[in-house]
Formats: C-alpha cells, structure tokens, sequence
C-alpha cells in the first residue's frame, strides 16, 4: 500500500495521534502546560519525528503502527480532511512555516 503525499495535515493528523497532548493549550498558571511545554515548542518536535517516520515507510523501513497507519489511509486522516487539520496550525504561523520547510527537504 503506498502512502498519502506527505502534507501539512497529514503531518497534524498523524503527529496527534501520536502525541495527543501537542495540541493542549497552553496557560502559565497550569503545572501540566509548563511540563509539556507551549504548542509552539512542542508541535516541531512531533512532527519533525512523523516526517522522519514517513520518510522511512515511503523507504520501506518500519515505523509506528498508529502512524502508519494515518500515512496509508487507515486512520483518522483522508484527503478530504487536509484543511480541517492544516488548520490546526492557522494560529502558529511560524509554525507552519517550519513544517513546510520540513516537509520540502
């Protein structure tokens, strides 16, 4: 099965599945948001490491079962949803800019 082309919200969609509290807010007050860090900082991390997973299932390497999962089309990601999750990244535009740089290397 070959993968989707490599996007932003395929990129969102696989990188909260595999991370589920990337996308929680972020408050100064709240002791889980200093540990976890601001959505800024966190949302990279991720998906620098689902890029690198797909990387390696488009090389016919092995990766993350859930992950793989979002990459060949059976798991909460479809084409249809690119911009519901794309948009997820609308209020961290430098953000965005990061990942598509990513995702273009």
């Amino acid at each position: 099965m070959k993968p989707y082309p490599l996007t932003i919200g395929l990129v969102m969609s696989a990188a909260m599945r595999s991370d589920h509290s990337m996308m929680a807010p972020y408050d100064d007050e709240d002791i889980m948001s200093k540990v976890l860090g601001a959505p800024e900082k966190r949302i990279p991390k991720v998906a620098e490491k689902v890029i690198s997973s797909y990387r390696s299932l488009a090389a016919g390497e092995s990766c993350d079962p859930q992950i793989a999962e979002e990459f060949l089309g059976q798991g909460f990601y479809s084409p249809e949803k690119e911009a519901s999750y794309a948009g997820f990244l609308d209020p961290y535009p430098g953000v965005l800019a990061q990942l598509q740089k990513l995702i273009e290397a």
